[in-house]
C-alpha cells in the first residue's frame, strides 16, 4: 500500500497540469483559500519533511500551481512570501 505522503506525492505531479488541480482546489477558489491550501500542502510535501524521492519535485509543482493562480487571479495573493525554489519567476 502506498503511504499518505507517496499518494499525495503522486497525486500533485500528476496534476500538475492544472494549478488548481494541483492544489486540490476546485477553479475559481478564492485567493485566501488557494494560498492555505498551497502552505498546507508545503509543510507536507517540503523535501526536509517529506522522505519520499519526488518530494521536491512535488513541492515545486505545488509552489508553480500557487504562483500561476496568482498570476490569473492578480489580486489577493502573497507571491512574494513564496520561495522560488523551482527557478521560476
Amino acid at each position: 500500500l502506498p503511504t499518505e505522503a507517496a499518494a499525495l506525492v503522486s497525486q500533485v505531479l500528476q496534476l500538475q497540469s492544472c494549478p488548481w488541480s494541483c492544489l486540490g482546489l476546485p477553479r475559481r477558489t478564492p485567493a485566501e483559500l488557494a494560498r492555505k491550501r498551497y502552505l498546507q500542502l508545503a509543510l507536507r510535501l517540503h523535501p526536509d519533511k517529506c522522505k519520499h524521492r519526488q518530494a521536491r519535485t512535488a513541492f515545486v509543482a505545488a509552489e508553480r500551481a500557487y504562483r500561476s493562480i496568482c498570476r490569473r487571479q492578480a489580486t489577493g495573493c502573497k507571491v512574494r512570501d513564496v520561495p522560488r525554489w523551482g527557478g521560476e519567476p
